[in-house]
């Protein structure tokens, strides 16, 4: 073969260029299965949920743990364990707390018979009362509030507030070490989804940050295996 048809070769074959590919570039696929995506766009959608079995039944049954794990990932404090304890703890009695509280009620009764053996028809309850239906009159029983009621109605309101505030933080974070523009919601994005997709929001975050099924760890304070 000569030089002439080594040229023409040459000529034909085409140039392939060497990219340099940072960490950051290569995370997971749409299900966090160790695909690369392009820089600047989430690695799954919002409600892509089912693509990782494993983020999704963690974060329905298990949320303030994953909460506590997304601010402790991104958090630039000293003694992750402890912080994401306190955190984890401070979360779930937030959600169990109210449901152990006892709920006296009060009967609003004028009827004199209000003790009788009569026969109960019907039964109403709603947010401020429970009402009783008689076969000859109403009783009304109120609910009251008590001092440990209200307690533990305002830690569940503040844990409420801070799983909102860290999911919001951690997304927005995210995005711009990612460089992820927003898409929705003019400029306030983070913190619609973080309102009326918290659930959906942290399962995103979750496969974005490649904390899926094999490389999860519900017992890391950062999620990692």
């Amino acid at each position: 073969m000569d030089t002439t048809q080594n040229a023409g070769m040459k000529e034909a074959l085409p140039l392939v260029h060497a990219t340099a590919v940072s960490e950051a570039d290569v995370r997971g696929s749409a299900g966090g299965l160790g695909g690369r995506y392009v820089r600047g766009a989430w690695s799954s959608g919002l409600f892509s949920c089912t693509a990782d079995w494993c983020s999704l039944f963690t974060v329905l049954f298990c949320a303030p743990i994953t909460t506590a794990q997304l601010y402790t990932r991104f958090s630039s404090h000293r003694g992750k364990t402890v912080l994401f304890l306190s955190l984890a703890l401070f979360l779930l009695l937030g959600q169990i707390l109210p449901s152990f509280a006892p709920t006296p009620i009060k009967s609003n009764s004028t009827n004199e018979y209000a003790d009788s053996d009569e026969e109960v028809r019907s039964i109403l309850v709603t947010d401020d009362a429970v009402y009783v239906e008689y076969e000859s009159y109403t009783e009304a029983f109120k609910y009251q509030m008590t001092p440990l009621r209200a307690f533990f109605a305002a830690w569940a309101f503040i844990a409420s507030l801070c799983t909102l505030l860290v999911v919001c933080q951690v997304r927005r974070k995210i995005r711009v070490r990612d460089q992820i523009p927003e898409e929705q919601c003019g400029g306030c994005e983070d913190f619609c989804c973080s309102l009326w997709c918290n659930s959906c929001t942290q399962c995103q975050i979750l496969r974005h940050e490649g904390l899926t099924c094999g490389k999860y760890s519900i017992l890391s304070p950062i999620g990692n295996v």
